[in-house]
């Protein structure tokens, strides 16, 4: 199950590149699309315990919504790459407030 996660994450990634990516006719990169399958990326790689590949779509995805001036749903991408973080490590996290 995992590999199939990991290569259907693979294809999402793959797909993302090629809205990307400009040519004689598109003159204009697709980042509204690109970013839907980065964010489907991260959920195959998260599903399949990838959590440094998913956090890597993650960032792409953000980064995407950036250009696309999707601002809120940048910040929500670069929140999910902090989940990411948190799923990779197997201690939990320490909440420290200032008093």
């Amino acid at each position: 199950m995992a590999a199939q996660k990991i290569k259907e994450g693979l294809e999402h990634l793959a797909k993302a590149e090629k809205y990307l990516k400009t040519g004689f006719l598109k003159w204009k990169p697709d980042y509204d699309s690109a970013a839907s399958e980065y964010g489907k990326a991260a959920v195959a790689f998260k599903n399949a315990k990838q959590f440094e590949q998913a956090k890597d779509a993650c960032l792409r995805e953000a980064v995407a919504h950036e250009n696309n001036s999707a601002l809120f749903h940048a910040a929500k991408a670069y929140e999910q790459a902090g989940m990411m973080l948190k799923g990779n490590t197997n201690e939990p996290i320490q909440y420290d407030p200032v008093s």
